[in-house]
């Protein structure tokens, strides 16, 4: 499984770069080429690193990397491990892409998964798992298992096919399952014991005590910060920094500039933003850029937010909200979880679209389905109907 990334330079430019999904490995890498170009700090470190048949290799570095989906405003920062290379070429040869029919309209994660192309970097399991949505295509059929699996990468193709000269190359990583076992549950218990399983109630309890609703039906949350850990300040510095280096960006392209300053009075005017009268010394200056798609059919240019820009104290936003059930950062948790509360604030009236809403979401995913074109019609009309209660408008069915 390969995907298309943009990754965030130390500058704040974006560059394009290759990246493995991997079902196995218990950590993250990046190759030292790439980790070069971007530029960003390197901690110094010395770890081996076990592979099949006792090779091993060995990391002197690892860095915080931070990458965009180039189909929406996801984003994720992991840390890597630094290695001089990850893998020859993926696939080894190219594949008979014409030999399979991929629905025209799927976003793939890399839509140049068939050509072999250098790796660099490789996103371990617990990260790979995370990113999966609910969504499969079988596309097997004799001498092969091809499946496409939706991600928030987009979807990624998964499986293979007989080279053209009718051998197959197999390509595995062994580990020694127990070991692994005894490493996984020693590491949920130390962290268990570290964050008391209490936070997710805890944010759960925050969420009820501060979550309202306006005049208009649209949630108003807050974000739930640990009480444990200072509030943030001093980040105006760095979030200037990193503005000074967009304006001039946009100031070397008009129509980017253009479209961006529409996009940021568009927030003013319906109160999603609020200029500052006079600047505070405390709270949280959000770095921002412009990341610019011109083969999207909705929005071509998207305004990315990066909560997890670090101080120099080694502090980001993201690093003082509480660890919930969906991730470091909060927004996928608020946004489920408002979600349920919608359903349970309006369902006496629209049973069928609360539940809809209860069982079939994920995040903003609805996958559903009925034995008749009439009761899909009623599912669709009643889930429109208590989403636009919520201020929510389904973008597309």
């Amino acid at each position: 499984m390969s995907a298309s990334v943009g990754v965030e330079k130390a500058n704040g430019d974006i560059i394009r770069g290759r990246a493995l999904l991997d079902t196995c490995a218990t950590v993250h890498f990046i190759t030292e080429e790439f980790s070069q170009r971007l530029n960003l700090p390197v901690r110094p470190c010395n770890i081996t690193i076990s592979a099949i048949n006792g090779i091993d290799t060995r990391s002197n570095g690892s860095v915080e990397v931070l990458f965009y989906l180039i189909h929406s405003q996801f984003s994720k920062k992991l840390s890597f491990l630094t290695v001089p290379k990850i893998a020859d070429t993926v696939p080894n040869e190219h594949f008979p892409r014409s030999s399979i029919r991929i629905p025209a309209k799927l976003k793939l994660a890399d839509p140049q998964f068939h050509i072999p192309r250098s790796v660099d970097m490789l996103i371990g399991s617990g990260a790979t798992l995370s990113l999966f949505s609910i969504g499969q295509i079988n596309l097997s059929r004799n001498g092969c298992d091809l499946y496409l699996q939706k991600t928030q990468l987009g979807w990624v193709v998964v499986g293979g096919v007989s080279s053209h000269n009718g051998k197959k190359i197999a390509i595995c990583k062994l580990t020694e399952l127990s070991k692994q076992i005894e490493k996984f549950c020693l590491l949920e218990e130390n962290s268990a014991k570290h964050s008391g399983l209490s936070e997710d109630s805890e944010c759960e309890g925050h969420y009820v005590q501060n979550t309202t609703r306006d005049t208009t039906g649209k949630y108003i949350v807050r974000l739930p910060f640990r009480t444990r850990v200072k509030m943030l300040s001093k980040s105006q510095v760095i979030a200037l920094r990193r503005f000074y280096a967009l304006q001039g960006k946009l100031n070397a392209n008009e129509a980017l500039k253009k479209e961006y300053s529409r996009v940021m009075r568009g927030w003013i005017s319906s109160d999603h933003m609020t200029p500052l009268e006079t600047e505070w010394e405390n709270g949280y200056y959000m770095p921002h850029h412009a990341v610019f798609k011109d083969t999207s059919a909705i929005t071509q240019l998207r305004v990315v937010f990066d909560a997890s820009a670090k101080l120099n104290t080694g502090v980001s936003l993201n690093d003082i909200l509480m660890t919930v059930t969906f991730g470091v950062s909060v927004a996928p948790f608020l946004a489920i979880r408002t979600v349920q509360q919608l359903a349970d604030d309006e369902g006496d009236d629209l049973k069928i679209g609360a539940k809809t809403l209860k069982h079939d979401f994920y995040v903003d995913d609805l996958s559903t389905g009925a034995n008749s074109v009439g009761e899909l019609l009623q599912i669709r009309n009643k889930t429109t109907d208590i989403l636009n209660r919520g201020g929510m408008t389904i973008r597309q069915w």
